[in-house]
């Protein structure tokens, strides 16, 4: 029985180790997230605020191409989507790994206090 009880014990230890690095990981990739959505936010609006007869050019590897203003903006919001949805799902994997990672820690203190 108690050596059920330490091999249960450290699969819960483990589980929840890789679970808090799993959110840590999570954590960082909806900062970086959310610095792309801000970047790209920050370039709609400067790109919105010039006249329709300039030119604007868009980046391709190393060169640049000359591209309409809708144009550019309709990628820049479509980048703006793509960092919503990023966020959105990864928020969702953090809340799933802070809730496991809560779980085990009230599934721990209840085997703790019962052995006492």
């Amino acid at each position: 029985m108690e050596e059920n009880l330490k091999q249960m014990l450290i699969g819960m230890q483990n589980k929840m180790i890789e679970d808090s690095r799993q959110l840590s990981t999570v954590k960082a990739q909806i900062q970086a997230k959310e610095r792309e959505k801000r970047l790209s936010e920050l370039t709609y609006k400067e790109v919105s605020q010039i006249g329709d007869n300039i030119r604007t050019y868009k980046s391709v590897g190393k060169m640049f191409l000359q591209a309409d203003k809708s144009v550019l903006e309709k990628e820049i919001k479509g980048r703006i989507d793509v960092s919503n949805e990023g966020i959105k799902a990864l928020e969702k994997k953090a809340t799933y790994l802070e809730r496991n990672i809560n779980e085990i820690n009230g599934n721990l203190k209840d085997i703790f206090n019962r052995r006492s």
